[in-house]
């Protein structure tokens, strides 16, 4: 080798895409995502045809949850390497971010085709698709409607027993005491709906003697007289 001649490219500079895309990994890994968008955006505009550099935007943004851009650069990335797993999970990501599942879907499954192996899509998919099929669920209940009520039987006034029901349980069961203690038992049953009646009367007295004495009840009168 002629003296003088060095080996240039083992100590070029890196280039000003490579180290506007340096600037952009360090910021993003950072948490400052926004500065993370303006390094990427210089990278790219000093190498265009870069699809890592549309991947890491586009990540920059959704971190933004600007969901439309990040889909934007996914999309440019994926124009320029088409068979680039990690474009389409890009992708994938924005239209989550969208809340657009199905095309969410569509683009994980494209991804998989290209990576088979990659936990993160799998992950991503199995994600979306438990939560359409609660949403599914959900909105087959909701056209269904509430299930139907079983009216509740109202019980008795003051909770006894009407003087029929008593009457007709004992026509049931007083012929088989015996004809001795028959007559007895129908005796008793009279007297006992009977008390069960001036009880019920009693309770619904007062009630009935403050609706008449409501003067509210005589002015609706006297107003239908007149």
């Amino acid at each position: 080798r002629p003296k003088g001649v060095c080996m240039a490219e083992a100590s070029a500079p890196p280039s000003a895409a490579e180290e506007a895309k340096q600037s952009g990994t360090a910021a993003f890994k950072a948490g400052r995502f926004d500065d993370a968008v303006a390094h990427f955006t210089t990278a790219i505009e000093a190498d265009p045809q870069s699809h890592v550099l549309f991947s890491n935007r586009s990540a920059a943004y959704a971190k933004l949850e600007q969901y439309k851009a990040s889909l934007l650069d996914a999309n440019q990335c994926i124009k320029l390497a088409p068979t680039w797993a990690k474009g389409h999970s890009r992708r994938g990501a924005a239209y989550v971010g969208l809340r657009n599942w199905r095309q969410a879907i569509v683009a994980y499954e494209e991804g998989l085709t290209h990576e088979p192996d990659s936990a993160v899509m799998k992950e991503a998919l199995v994600s979306i698709q438990l939560k359409l099929s609660g949403a599914a669920a959900e909105q087959m209940q909701q056209q269904r409607g509430p299930p139907p009520r079983v009216p509740a039987v109202p019980a008795a006034a003051g909770g006894d027993l009407s003087p029929l029901t008593l009457l007709l349980t004992l026509a049931y069961f007083v012929p088989l005491l015996g004809a001795a203690r028959r007559d007895l038992c129908y005796r008793g049953a009279l007297w006992a709906a009977a008390a069960t009646c001036l009880l019920s009367l009693s309770r619904s007295w007062p009630l009935s003697m403050a609706t008449l004495k409501d003067a509210r009840l005589w002015k609706c009168d006297d107003m239908q007289r007149l």
